[in-house]
């Protein structure tokens, strides 16, 4: 756990997350936020990057896999493990079910990512940090010969609970290449969403 004040262009907040950061890191994150407010931050495209060490990102996965152990997707969704932001929603709308971001993912989408997350046993070299209280965070994950990275943040509020900031592909140009040059790829990843649909859905 790692906990100290930032100091930002109008205000003060208390970073804290479930990994310490290191003095390198506070003073990299400390020196670089006092360029924008809070509120400019949160809506950068881009936040500050921070480096983790092969430790951080090992006790990241274990984090995880100690909060999601022994639960299948729909018991995850029914404890509330994982919430999903609006912006990961409309991202898994365009980019996984390929339809306008103002209709919600499909069911069996949502179980997909859940299941991305709760598989992921690679997490990105580097994290980053966008005006919250904490860094946001990328699981890497290989399914169907297609990577994907969902990117998490944790939460404290109540239960400890992961929160799915955004979902994408490695490469989504390439993902919709070898998705019409290899319709097996295709059939595949809708075979595994209707596994899925019909074994974890809600009631």
């Amino acid at each position: 756990m790692s906990e100290f004040v930032i100091q930002t262009k109008n205000g003060n907040i208390v970073f804290l997350d479930v990994i310490a950061l290191n003095e390198d890191q506070q003073i990299h994150l400390s020196s670089s936020c006092t360029q924008c407010t809070l509120q400019e931050w949160r809506v950068r495209e881009t936040g500050i990057k921070i480096a983790l060490t092969f430790n951080q990102r090992n006790l990241i996965l274990q984090y995880k896999n100690n909060l999601l152990c022994c639960k299948n997707e729909k018991a995850i969704l029914g404890e509330g493990l994982i919430i999903f932001t609006v912006h990961s929603q409309e991202r898994m709308a365009i980019r996984i079910d390929n339809r306008d971001k103002s209709k919600p993912p499909k069911p069996e989408t949502v179980l997909l990512v859940v299941k991305l997350v709760s598989e992921s046993q690679d997490v990105d070299e580097e994290a980053e940090w966008k005006g919250y209280h904490n860094l946001a965070y990328t699981l890497i994950h290989q399914v169907i010969r297609v990577t994907f990275k969902v990117t998490i943040s944790f939460e404290t509020i109540g239960n400890s609970h992961i929160k799915v900031i955004t979902v994408s592909n490695d490469h989504i140009d390439d993902l919709m290449i070898s998705l019409g040059e290899l319709p097996n790829v295709k059939s595949e990843l809708a075979r595994l969403k209707k596994e899925l649909l019909n074994r974890n859905i809600p009631d």
